[in-house]
């Protein structure tokens, strides 16, 4: 499917969720692969798949510099938590999502962005339910017509 004005936010999710789970390799080597996430998951439910996940949280800023009303800039600011009990886990994970960004498109193709740019936060650390977790976030930003 193509992003278009009438499913910006969740065709962008689609597309890289199917991105992360089709290009990183689960440190972990679980077989269902449900470790990508929208908003934080239920860390105390049953049906947690552990650690390592990522959580991916988008924003979008519409430009219009046309003289056709329809169609727009638009530039999606897209950030993926990851987030591990082991810090390797977190550092390995980042690195090959930089690494993907920069030599694969999304959506089997990312040339549904014309331009992109990546940055990364600092490994850090917190406490969450007791457990020392690292994380680090990874930000992504694509720019497209529409």
């Amino acid at each position: 499917m193509t992003i278009t004005n009438n499913n910006l936010y969740s065709e962008s999710y689609t597309i890289l969720k199917n991105f992360i789970n089709t290009n990183l390799t689960d440190p972990r080597n679980r077989f269902k692969k449900q470790w990508v996430h929208a908003s934080l998951p239920d860390l105390t439910n049953k049906g947690f798949d552990g650690y390592p996940f990522v959580v991916i949280n988008m924003g979008l800023n519409e430009d219009e510099h046309s003289f056709d009303l329809n169609i727009s800039d638009k530039t999606f600011r897209i950030t993926l938590s990851i987030y591990s009990n082991e810090p390797t886990e977190v550092d390995t994970l980042a690195d090959e999502l930089v690494n993907k960004f920069r030599t694969k498109t999304l959506t089997n193709n990312l040339n549904e962005f014309k331009a992109k740019s990546v940055t990364a936060s600092p490994l850090s650390t917190s406490i969450i339910n007791g457990l020392k977790i690292y994380s680090r976030i990874v930000n992504f930003r694509g720019h497209k017509r529409i």
